[in-house]
């Protein structure tokens, strides 16, 4: 059985800044209802977690089955058409995902994974269905491989948020912090208050290789938890090819403390202490070698503290080596909200700041200026949607993104602003 996507969606567009400006805001309206997909119940999935090109539509993601299009003049929502799914893209066979897909624009391919469970009411885990969309045949989606479920991780259901595409493998970074929506004691309660942290496991790379699309390895780390990845490829290190990952990485409980505090009442009555866990994330570089069993106990860098959100000039260096990734960051724990934008050189290490008072800056996006000549890494702008929650009025905010210094910014009219939200994305066309 396959859920049909849910249909009664309401996307908004704002009056168009300059053509270099321009920004997509979605706004859904998700319903009430049973948690569980195919219950029969009313249940509305918030599918605005990524938006991403595809070759023809855009399309938009979440940590459910639930892919939905956009229509480019009027932002109206539709399920994917998809011609055929050869995935397990349905309940009781699948459980979740991750809502960030990886989208490879040299290859002419995307690629995610579910995973898959067994039936109820035990729900125990079979694998990840790791599937493919090409820009040949944009409405199939194919299954590739499964992966299956075995190590420290064969009886749990580690949460994934997002995963890691080299130009040659597929990475999956199983972590000790599990996933409440693939609890049954769970449904139709607060997945915030279902999501654990475990102790006594490590981290798993699970590395699945793009031409033979079988499992190559798995490699142990000392336990760290993610949201994020920014980016990972391929590097030979001391005669030794390895694979480069870089996330925004958290120590302890923070990720379960980080989700507790997103709960609605805990920021309504003043009780969240969601910076306070915010401020234990790092930027965190892996180097993992592709043999099976191996070990590794630390990463080989570590960036600036309290940060997320991790972003890169991504149509030309996702996949490949890079020199600079852009965030938020929370400037203390006194912090409301990520209150910093932040520019981070993984060649010299050093950090670049912009912050205003009583800004609130969404994630950051690089954009390449129209007609620019320009070969630099960093030869564009940052975008970045900022909320000014002293008078509620927002602006979008233009950075140089070599010099780190303010071109200009786009304010909405009077009386007009955006909620904070998390993800966007900037793609020319």
């Amino acid at each position: 059985m396959v859920c049909s996507p849910p249909t009664n969606l309401k996307a908004t567009r704002y009056s168009s800044p300059p053509d270099l400006l321009k920004q997509v805001v979605i706004v859904q309206k998700k319903p009430k209802g049973d948690p569980r997909p195919c219950s029969g119940k009313p249940f509305q999935d918030a599918v605005a977690v990524s938006p991403m090109p595809d070759w023809n539509i855009t399309q938009t993601t979440t940590d459910s089955c639930t892919w939905d299009i956009v229509e480019k003049d009027t932002l109206e929502m539709s399920p994917y058409p998809w011609e055929k799914d050869e995935t397990k893209c349905g309940w009781p066979t699948r459980g979740s995902g991750p809502a960030h897909t990886q989208l490879d624009t040299k290859q002419g391919s995307m690629i995610g994974f579910v995973q898959v469970v067994s039936n109820p009411p035990s729900l125990k885990p079979v694998g990840y269905d790791v599937y493919e969309v090409t820009k040949a045949e944009p409405s199939i989606r194919k299954s590739r491989v499964l992966v299956e479920a075995k190590g420290p991780f064969a009886e749990l259901h580690p949460y994934f948020h997002s995963f890691a595409l080299t130009a040659n493998y597929v990475v999956l970074v199983e972590q000790p912090f599990m996933n409440g929506n693939l609890d049954p004691a769970c449904f139709g309660k607060s997945a915030t208050n279902c999501y654990k942290q475990v102790s006594g496991k490590p981290s798993v790379f699970r590395i699945v290789s793009r031409k033979t699309w079988k499992e190559v390895a798995m490699v142990t780390t000392d336990p760290f938890c993610y949201f994020h990845h920014s980016n990972a490829f391929e590097m030979t290190v001391d005669s030794e090819v390895k694979l480069i990952v870089d996330v925004v990485g958290y120590s302890g409980n923070a990720c379960q403390d980080a989700m507790r505090a997103l709960e609605v009442e805990r920021i309504l009555s003043g009780e969240s202490k969601f910076m306070t866990a915010q401020r234990n994330s790092t930027y965190q570089r892996w180097e993992i070698p592709i043999k099976d069993g191996a070990h590794v106990s630390k990463p080989s860098l570590v960036g600036p503290r309290g940060v997320e959100m991790p972003t890169i000039n991504w149509e030309e260096y996702n996949t490949r080596p890079y020199r600079y990734a852009y965030m938020v960051r929370a400037a203390s724990d006194q912090s409301l909200m990520w209150d910093q934008l932040v520019k981070f050189d993984l060649k010299t290490q050093e950090v670049f700041f912009w912050h205003e008072e009583n800004i609130v800056p969404m994630e950051p996006m690089f954009a390449k200026l129209p007609n620019s000549n320009s070969t630099a890494e960093d030869g564009g702008v940052v975008l970045s949607q900022c909320l000014n929650y002293a008078t509620n009025t927002t602006f979008l905010l233009v950075l140089d993104a070599q010099g780190w210094n303010e071109l200009g910014r786009w304010s909405l009219p009077t009386g007009a602003w955006i909620p904070y939200g998390f993800h966007g994305r900037y793609w020319n066309q």
